[in-house]
Order: C-alpha cells, then structure tokens, then sequence
C-alpha cells in the first residue's frame, strides 16, 4: 500500500505539489551563489526532516557524509585557482577557489537529492496519473510502474532477507562464498518475483479491457482556494527571483577567480528564494502547531 501524506504539503493539489519540486530542483541545479545555497541546503534539509521525521535522520547523515567528499575531492583534482593554500603530492597545488567550487558542487548535489527524496514522499503515482494520464496516458502509466517498482524491489528485499536470517541463511553471516550465494539467492529470488508480478499486472491489465476502448478518467483532487494561494505566492516568488536573475543578483563565480553578485538584486532574490523554498516547510510546521492546539483543547 503506497503511502500518501495526506496531511501537511502532502494534503494540498498535486498541481501544487509538482510546481514547487520541478521549481525547487530547476533552482537547485542552476544557483551556485553562497547565499542561495544556503537557503537551499537548509530548507531542503529542514522539509526532508519534517517529512520524514526521525526516520530521515539516517539518509541526511549519509548525505552530509557525502556532501564533504564531494567538496574535498574537487580540489585534489581540479589545481586552478589563484589563491593557494597549500601544496602537496611533488608542488600540485590546493587552492581556495577550487574548495569553494568544490563546496558549491556538493551544495548543489545534496539539494537536488534532498528535494528529489521528499518529492518521493509527497508525489504519489496516483497524483502523478492525475497529472499527467490525460496527456500522455501511456508514459505516465510507465513512468509510475518504474517509480513504484522501486520502493517495492527494496521492501521485498528485506523481507526476503529477513526471512533468510530466520533460518540462519543471513547474507551478512558465514565466509565470503557464502554470503555471496546467499546474496545471489535473494537476487534470484527477487528476480521471479518481479518478472511474476509483470506477468499478473499485464493479465489483469488486459482482463480488465485496458487499450480496447477510450480512456475515462476519474479524480478524486479539486482545486481549493488554500491551493490557488500557495500556486501564487509560488509563482510571485518565481516571478521575482528571475527577475533578479535578469539583474545578475544570482551571478557567481569560482574559477580562476572568485566573483559573488552582491546588491538590492541579490538581496531581494534571496528573500524571494527562502519564501519559495519554505512554503512546505512552513504548511508542516503550521499544521503541526494547529493540531496540538486543537489536541489541547479536547
């Protein structure tokens, strides 16, 4: 059973929900400034951790693990840069401007992630059927089967595993041949599952007449007015933020020498940004705080 949020971010319009991640990523993936990295890394954090709570404690740990190899690896192999810090390896420099790039590469990288994990959260296959069946029926059928197999392919892992463990047959137990059989025993078996469950899909899917006659459509989503005030506060910040980007406020650069835009265009974008970036986290924190008041006073 797919998990649907549907308190929080997660209860408004998947329209909603799909701006704002395509928004987030795009930004994410574009803006190297200091400051707009910033914001992007904490709020993605700090939604990532709202959505999953202390479960997510795990995959933001192994981010930021991440996010420092990727920082310290740019300068060891990447030497250009005018301000040397330090020389190694026979005179091959480590200069600050290939850290600092190196800092904003790993930003960029764990932002994207982070959003793409809580669009994970949020954006269900059914939301995105609602979205998109009616345009492109048959890639959005695709695409979610893929999406879902996934977390499905994972959770039948480890029961699999789990199940193995039960009777001594652990792939983390015994030599190295044995744990490797058993390793190639769960992927055997998750193997036939997979290919029988597309077996059973495609039979119910044809016993069910899909393709033999026009498509309906069915949804249980309407637009509120909740939903038509987050889509233009969404699209004023959008709107603002390129605006600054027309100006040069978000311009940032690193190699060979280190230039941050600054000024009422930087300024103004970054407020534009941070609003634009906390809308979910801000509707999680809102609602949470509504519901123990109202808790309260039962």
């Amino acid at each position: 059973m797919e998990k649907e949020m549907e308190q929080g971010f997660g209860g408004y319009h998947p329209a909603v929900n799909f701006i704002f991640f395509a928004g987030a990523v795009l930004f994410g993936m574009f803006f190297v400034h200091p400051a707009f990295l910033l914001l992007s890394v904490g709020l993605s954090c700090t939604s990532y951790f709202l959505f999953k709570g202390r479960r997510g404690v795990r995959l933001l740990l192994g981010m930021l693990v991440l996010f420092a190899a990727v920082s310290l690896l740019n300068p060891v192999f990447n030497p250009y840069g005018e301000t040397v810090l330090f020389t190694w390896l026979w005179g091959r420099p480590f200069t600050l401007e290939a850290l600092l790039y190196g800092l904003a590469t790993g930003g960029m990288f764990l932002t994207v992630i982070l959003w793409f994990a809580c669009y994970n959260e949020i954006m269900t296959s059914d939301k995105f059927t609602y979205l998109f069946g009616k345009f492109v029926p048959a890639l959005s059928l695709v695409l979610c089967m893929v999406l879902r197999f996934v977390p499905h392919f994972r959770e039948k892992a480890q029961t699999i595993g789990g199940a193995r463990r039960c009777i001594g047959k652990s792939a983390e137990n015994g030599t190295k041949r044995e744990r490797l059989e058993s390793g190639m025993a769960v992927l055997s078996v998750l193997t036939s599952w997979s290919l029988e469950g597309a077996a059973v899909t495609a039979d119910s899917m044809k016993s069910r007449g899909y393709g033999s006659g026009p498509r309906t459509n069915f949804s249980i989503y309407r637009l509120s007015r909740r939903d038509g005030v987050v889509l233009t506060l969404l699209a004023v910040c959008a709107a603002g933020l390129a605006a600054c980007m027309l100006r040069g406020g978000t311009e940032a650069v690193f190699l060979p020498g280190i230039f941050w835009a600054q000024g009422p265009a930087t300024a103004l974008g970054s407020v534009f940004y941070g609003i634009f970036l906390a809308v979910p986290a801000a509707i999680q924190i809102g609602e949470g705080i509504t519901w123990r008041i109202l808790r309260s006073r039962i």
